[in-house]
């Protein structure tokens, strides 16, 4: 998969806050709720030489 790097990842809390905003002005929204059928997410994380992750 191909991305462009947008900003870096280990930041703090007002960091993040400051990239959220800008970032949000990015977002082109198209039709209307009506139209949604289905929504979905994921957020992964693991420990570096665990099996186990969340």
């Amino acid at each position: 998969m191909k991305y462009q790097k947008l900003h870096a990842w280990n930041v703090g809390y007002k960091k993040a806050v400051e990239i959220q905003e800008r970032l949000k002005k990015s977002i082109i929204l198209k039709g209307s709720a009506k139209d949604c059928r289905l929504i979905a997410g994921a957020d992964v994380s693991y420990i570096k030489g665990s099996e186990l992750s969340a």
